[in-house]
């Protein structure tokens, strides 16, 4: 299930990545709706399973890891915990405001409802819920670049309906997973 539910949003944020070029105009009519980045890196050269250190693997309780790219321009990897897993996709192509409602060209739509603008970190963000998921699955993308975002989910595997608690460890493992990048 995770991993379908994965597919499908990969595929559909990479689909729609390629759809309704802007002109300059239009990338002005768009004003980044996010604060200055604190730190930026290239993630285009990172490895998606190495976003977090052992010991924050180990807080986090995860069990198992694995590389699980949807396809060769979306990497991304699995991490499975007691209860959830926890999953990280590299938007190599994809501005997080992209995700905003009244950014045109929105994505997202057949994936994510109720898309908020919000901050991790100091990093602009984009927190939602997933249209095929339970209660308490959450994602929040970040924004690293103009055209670059990484998005960090957590999936409950059992009938967790607190949606608080589940964006709750999206945050968490979004904020580790920043933190390990910026110290590398």
């Amino acid at each position: 299930m995770t991993r379908t539910l994965a597919v499908c949003i990969g595929a559909a944020l990479l689909l729609s990545a390629g759809c309704g070029a802007r002109s300059e105009a239009g990338a002005d009519a768009a004003a980044d709706p996010f604060p200055p980045r604190p730190r930026s890196f290239d993630i285009r050269s990172t490895d998606p399973c190495s976003t977090l250190t052992s010991s924050q693997v180990k807080e986090l309780g995860i069990v198992a890891t694995s590389r699980s790219d949807l396809v060769p321009d979306l990497p991304g990897c699995l991490h499975v915990a007691s209860g959830g897993s926890y999953r990280v996709q590299l938007l190599v192509f994809t501005g997080a405001r992209a995700l905003l409602p009244g950014y045109p060209d929105q994505q997202g739509l057949d994936v994510f409802r109720d898309p908020v603008e919000t901050d991790i970190d100091g990093f602009g963000a984009v927190e939602a819920r997933l249209l095929r998921g339970k209660p308490a699955d959450c994602a929040f993308t970040v924004d690293t670049g103009a055209d670059s975002s990484m998005q960090f989910y957590y999936s409950t595997t059992g009938d967790d309906s607190d949606s608080a608690a589940g964006c709750d460890k999206a945050r968490e493992f979004a904020s580790m997973s920043l933190s390990t990048l910026s110290a590398g």
